[in-house]
C-alpha cells in the first residue's frame, strides 16, 4: 500500500464504513500471520489515506483500534487466534487494501472482498503440505552437514511429523500437545531407524525432522518487534517461542527413553556429501517453503531466489567476518531485496523476507542449547543459548539496516 497523501473522496468520511473496513483489514492481516509492527503500520498508513484518525494496538491474540479524537474516540476490539503465515492470502489482502486507498474500490466493496478472501481461504492440499514438510526436513539435514543416511532419516521423520500435524489440526486438544508429541515421536523414530541406518547421527536426523516445528522464525519476529518498540507483542511472542522450545525438548527427552530398547550406536562417522548437493537442497527449500508458507505458485521463482541469495550472501560473509556478521549480511540482503521487490511489483515484501530468512534463523541452535541443558551440560547449554540470541540479534540488525537502505514502500 502506498503512503503518498490523504485520499480526497467524500466516501472516506463515511466513518462507519471506514471503521469496519479498517478492522476487517487488521483481522485479515492477523490471520495471514503478519507481526504486530507490520499490522500497526499498515492500518495507520491506510487510515491516513482514508482521512481517519486512528490508534492501533496489536498483540498475537488481539487487535485494538481507537478511531477519532481522544475525547470522542470509538474503540473496537477483535479477539484473534494466532495463525500461521499465509503469503497467498497476504497478497490478496494487500491488493484489496491498495485498491481501496487508491480509490479504485469503494469501502463497502473492499470490506466484502476481505470477507470473501477470509472465508475462501488459501492453502495447498494436505498431502502436498506433508510432502513439503518432509522435503524441508531433508534439506535441513543436508544444511546441518548430514550425509545421505541423515537426509533419508530426516525426510522420514518429517513425513511422520507432517501427518501427525494434519491429524492434530482437526482436533483442538491434540493441537495443544503437538510439539511434545512430535518431539517424542521424532526421537524414538530416529533411534529405530538406526537399525537400518547404523551410521546415522540420531541428533541430526531428529532436529532435521522437527525443523518445521522449530520456532526460529517466531523468535526472530519477536526480537524484531522488541527492536521496533512493540514491547507487549514482542515479549509475548518471545515467551511463546521459548515455550515451544521447551515442549519439543521435553518431548525429545521422553522419546529418547526408547534407548532402553534400541541403544543409540553413537559411533557412526557422517560421510559428507558433495558441495553441489547443498545448492540443490537450497533450490528444493524454495519449493518446500512455497507450500509451507502457502504462497501462490507464481511466487515460486521469487522464493527460490530469496533462499539462494540470502544463504549465499551469508555464507560468503561468514568466511571472512564470522558467522554472526554473516547472518547479518544475509538478513540485510534479503531485507533490502524484499523491499525492492515490493517497490517494483506492488506486492508484499514478506514474499521475499520470510522464505529468505528461514535458512538463517537460529531454531536449530536453540534446540541444541536446550538439548545440552537437558544433558546436564550447563556451560555448553548457556553458551549455545547466548549464540542463539546473538544470531537473532544479527538477523534483526540486518533487517533494520535494510529498511534504512531501501525504504519499504508497503507496510505489509
Amino acid at each position: 500500500m502506498s503512503s503518498d497523501g490523504p485520499l480526497a473522496s467524500p466516501e472516506t468520511r463515511s466513518t462507519g464504513e471506514a471503521i469496519r473496513f479498517m478492522m476487517d483489514l487488521g483481522k485479515a492481516l492477523h490471520v495471514c500471520g503478519t507481526p504486530a509492527h507490520r499490522i500497526e503500520e499498515a492500518m495507520t498508513g491506510c487510515a491516513q489515506r482514508l482521512g481517519l484518525d486512528i490508534q492501533v494496538f496489536s498483540t498475537p491474540t488481539s487487535l485494538w483500534a481507537g478511531f477519532g479524537p481522544i475525547e470522542r474516540q470509538r474503540v473496537r476490539l477483535v479477539r484473534i487466534d494466532p495463525a500461521a503465515v499465509n503469503l497467498g492470502l497476504l497478497s490478496d489482502v494487500d491488493e484489496v487494501a491498495s485498491k481501496v486507498v487508491r480509490g479504485e474500490l469503494p469501502l463497502g466493496g473492499g470490506t466484502q472482498r476481505l470477507e470473501t478472501i477470509l472465508s475462501r481461504g488459501w492453502e495447498y492440499p494436505s498431502g502436498l503440505t506433508v510432502a513439503s514438510g518432509a522435503l524441508a526436513s531433508a534439506v535441513a539435514a543436508r544444511l546441518f552437514g548430514g550425509g545421505l543416511p541423515e537426509v533419508l532419516a530426516g525426510a522420514v521423520i518429517g513425513l511422520v511429523v507432517g501427518v501427525f500435524s494434519v491429524i492434530a489440526g482437526r482436533h483442538r486438544h491434540l493441537m495443544r500437545i503437538i510439539e511434545f508429541a512430535c518431539g517424542a515421536f521424532a526421537a524414538a523414530l530416529a533411534l529405530a531407524l538406526t537399525t537400518v541406518l547404523p551410521s546415522m547421527s540420531t541428533y541430526t536426523a531428529t532436529v532435521a525432522g522437527l525443523i518445521v516445528l522449530m520456532p526460529g522464525l517466531t523468535l526472530t519476529l519477536a526480537m524484531n518487534e522488541l527492536a521496533t518498540r512493540h514491547l507487549v507483542s514482542g515479549t509475548t511472542r518471545l515467551m511463546y517461542a521459548l515455550m515451544i522450545f521447551f515442549s519439543i525438548g521435553f518431548g525429545v527427552a521422553f522419546g529418547r527413553q526408547f534407548e532402553r530398547v534400541v541403544p543409540d550406536p553413537g559411533t557412526g562417522v557422517v560421510e559428507s556429501l558433495p558441495l553441489w548437493t547443498e545448492w540443490v537442497a537450497l533450490a528444493c527449500a524454495g519449493l518446500a517453503y512455497t507450500v509451507l508458507f502457502k504462497a501462490r505458485p507464481l511466487h515460486l521463482p521469487v522464493i527460490c531466489g530469496a533462499v539462494l541469495v540470502g544463504f549465499g550472501a551469508s555464507r560468503l560473509a561468514s568466511v571472512t567476518l564470522g558467522p554472526e556478521i554473516g547472518v547479518c549480511v544475509g538478513a540485510f540482503v534479503v531485507g533490502a531485496g524484499g523491499n525492492l521487490y515490493s517497490r517494483l511489483t506492488d506486492r508484499p515484501g514478506a514474499i521475499v523476507h520470510l522464505p529468505g530468512l528461514m535458512v538463517l534463523v537460529p531454531g536449530s541452535i536453540g534446540f541444541k542449547s536446550l538439548d545440552a541443558l537437558l544433558d546436564q551440560q550447563v556451560v555448553s547449554g548457556v553458551g549455545t543459548a547466548f549464540q542463539m540470541v546473538m544470531v537473532g540479534a544479527a538477523l534483526v540488525a540486518g533487517l533494520l539496516l535494510a529498511n534504512v537502505a531501501v525504504t519499504p514502500r508497503k507496510a505489509t
